[in-house]
């Protein structure tokens, strides 16, 4: 306590004295106050840091949640933070991230915890190193699932992006198939249709013993493997379903069925059993590279799986495929970054980065990029697959130096659609091999081909598309289709074509009969520096179609030339500004063409017609 004298002579006056002994007064009340608050500040300091038990100090008052509840430590309360973000962090198993190798069993433990109590889980920034022939796997059926009420499993792995790192670098042996992380939910025998399940309908009788509800997942196939005549491996149609309703004696399907199954052929129906809600974020994994003699790892290998998110990871130097989605249905890949070793010639591993394979349907692919390796995307099937590849989008994705094509459908898919997409310095910039197929937006930068068109290529459209500086722009050739096919409703539309060597060449010569619904119409093409036989525009075979609005400007050969066979195509409203020869019928095989209303500004032979009945009017030919 502190006290101060007071004025206790009476020589003065008793006012004075008074002032004066207040004025005292209120300094000891003030002074006293002050004492009291650095008491009570010290004694808060003295217990402000304190021993956790394990070494380590934290903050007290940390501990006091806002509703006055006391955590015995820190670390209570953060745990119980993560458990109320529905999330599980790998520490709680002692895995550190500190560059030590992982306990698979800690690890395995982790991942049940986070499955059975429907959690997120978390990896903090570090580094997770695996060696030895460990992998993460996760099994439908060896795995004590929590199985929710509507039947869904959810599995999440979580990481901070650029900063967790799975290190699999000095792991034994490779991971060819497996996969370095592997999910995989299973399938049931068949069950075989009493009745043909016929194309576009919805609807099959339920066969005996298959129990069905709403948003089961249905794989509907056949023993039809005749569609893809000459494939290695050759898949059968099919096509996962999800169950709209059971009415008691029909199976309704959420859609159409896309082919005839029928009884002869063994039509059939497999319950899938998938794992679902994957949720893989944030996770850099780093693979060991090339590798002889054809091995490398898989890093992702999704089996059976549905609603699936991959988002924010990065694939580096995993040397066969690193994404790889297996009859997997309702998926997305986000924001994700692929890169393979820089070994391009004579590469022994089957380099791919995004896989949708094997009846693989409504995915969404956006916002990759991918580097170096075969494909930055592409689709196809394992040998006997039962299914066929199906709504599958791909999005403002870029592709850097591959070996082959940059996005590539394979020979067992239909309406793939790619969107924005930008290859760069890839063998070829698209490679569609089947049908309906869509290529819209974006720009090809010096690749040997932008598009090239192979196999089976029909009912395919390719618009608002810029080639430059390639070789050639787009290209289909005889040796690169499947003999006898008819390459019909090819759509190029709105496509800018720069500096290339060759414009667009289509050839399709092995066919009888007219090859149908060509369609290029509204492109502009400059600068084509072709010579010899090369051309703007070469149709060789028995096309018909329309060559119609388009421009093509400083042609260094020919601009527009119709041979072996071309037969009723109209060529009206194109301008052709500097070239050698404008529209060229090569030989008297080319014959009922219509060419009409084209503009033709110094080009030294503006139309050459050879066909008997082939016509030309209102052409302008100025020198």
């Amino acid at each position: 306590m502190f006290n101060l004298r007071r004025w206790k002579e009476v020589i003065m006056t008793r006012k004075l004295r008074n002032d004066y002994n207040d004025n005292m007064t209120d300094i000891e009340n003030k002074f006293n106050g002050f004492g009291r608050n650095f008491v009570d500040m010290n004694d808060r300091l003295n217990n402000i840091v304190s021993n956790a038990g394990d070494s380590n100090t934290e903050i007290v008052d940390s501990r006091h949640t806002t509703y006055g509840m006391v955590q015995s430590n820190l670390r209570n309360r953060l745990d119980n933070i993560e458990l109320a973000m529905g999330r599980a962090s790998v520490q709680w198993f002692g895995l550190k991230g500190d560059g030590e190798s992982v306990n698979i069993e800690s690890l395995k433990q982790a991942i049940q915890y986070a499955v059975n109590n429907k959690l997120k889980l978390f990896f903090p920034p570090g580094v997770y190193k695996f060696i030895g022939i460990d992998f993460i796997e996760i099994n439908v059926d060896t795995m004590i699932m929590n199985v929710r009420k509507d039947n869904k499993i959810q599995l999440a792995i979580e990481g901070i992006p650029g900063q967790t790192i799975f290190d699999f670098t000095t792991r034994d042996g490779y991971a060819n198939e497996k996969g370095l992380i592997r999910v995989t939910g299973s399938i049931s025998d068949p069950f075989l249709l009493t009745e043909n399940f016929a194309v576009s309908t919805d609807k099959f009788i339920t066969p005996s013993g298959l129990e069905v509800e709403e948003n089961d997942l249905l794989l509907i196939s056949s023993d039809n493997n005749t569609l893809w005549p000459g494939d290695q491996t050759t898949p059968y149609i099919g096509q996962l379903s999800e169950v709209f309703e059971y009415d008691g004696t029909y199976t309704h399907l959420s859609e159409v069925a896309y082919n005839d199954y029928l009884v002869s052929e063994k039509a059939k129906v497999y319950k899938v059993n998938p794992v679902d809600g994957v949720y893989i974020q944030g996770i850099k994994l780093i693979g060991q590279g090339s590798n002889p003699n054809g091995n490398g790892d898989v890093g992702i290998n999704l089996t059976y799986c549905r609603d699936i998110t991959i988002r924010d990871c990065d694939f580096e130097n995993i040397d066969r495929q690193q994404l790889v989605l297996n009859s997997c249905y309702n998926f997305l890949v986000d924001n994700c970054k692929f890169r393979h070793s820089n070994k391009s010639i004579n590469s022994e591993a089957v380099q791919y980065q995004v896989r949708a394979a094997s009846g693989s349907s409504h995915g969404i692919i956006q916002n990759c990029i991918g580097a170096n390796g075969r494909h930055m995307f592409n689709t196809g099937h394992t040998p006997n697959a039962r299914g066929i590849n199906r709504f599958i989008t791909v999005i403002n994705c870029t592709a850097k130096g591959t070996t082959h094509a940059g996005f590539s459908s394979h020979n067992s898919d239909e309406y793939i659609t790619f969107i924005n997409c930008n290859p760069i310095n890839c063998e070829f910039g698209f490679n569609p091999r089947e049908r309906n197929t869509d290529i819209i937006g974006g720009t090809i930068r010096n690749c040997k081909i932008g598009v090239l068109l192979s196999k089976r290529p029909h009912r395919m459209r390719i618009k608002n598309l810029k080639i430059i500086g390639c070789t050639e722009g787009v290209t289909m050739l005889d040796n690169g289709l499947d003999s006898g096919f008819r390459t019909e409703r090819i759509l190029l539309d709105t496509l800018y074509i720069a500096s290339c060597v060759k414009g667009i060449t289509l050839q399709n010569t092995s066919v009888s009969g007219s090859i149908k619904g060509l369609g290029i119409k509204n492109c502009t093409l400059n600068d084509i520096q072709g010579v010899g036989n090369d051309a703007a525009i070469r149709l060789i075979g028995t096309w018909r179609g329309q060559v119609e609005g388009n421009t093509l400007l400083r042609v260094a050969n020919r601009a527009i030339v119709l041979e072996s066979g071309c037969n009723g195509v109209i060529i009206k409203n194109n301008t052709i500004d500097e070239a050698k020869s404008g529209v060229i019928e090569v030989n008297t095989t080319v014959d009922n063409n219509i060419i009409k209303d084209n503009e033709f500004f110094h080009v030294d032979t503006p139309i050459q017609i050879r066909g008997i009945n082939s016509l030309e009017s209102g052409n302008v030919v100025v020198s």
